[in-house]
């Protein structure tokens, strides 16, 4: 059995067009604006979710937000990024 941390995912909500509701393994639940991420003038791996139907196939993966294609996102900097409010944690 493995330790889980308070960063871990165990939840996760699409609210398209850009913001995700994530719940941790710590109990909080926050809701994580990826528009700078999937909007912004480089958005690499990221352009992906600016499909809808793409985007809604969030899930919760091995306790990290991912869609298909190993698109995914670190829980320990999600976690960083809404607990701390520097929404210029990197994401990957």
């Amino acid at each position: 059995m493995s330790a889980t941390y308070r960063f871990e995912v165990v939840g996760v909500i699409a609210r398209f067009p850009a913001c995700i509701e994530v719940e941790f393994a710590d109990g909080t639940v926050r809701t994580v604006d990826l528009t700078d991420d999937v909007y912004g003038p480089d958005p690499g791996v990221f352009a992906q979710l600016q499909d809808e139907t793409f985007f809604n196939a969030v899930q919760v993966s091995e306790g990290a937000v991912s869609w298909p294609g190993e698109v995914d996102l670190a829980p320990d900097a999600l976690w960083a990024r809404t607990h701390t409010g520097d929404p210029w944690v990197p994401l990957l």
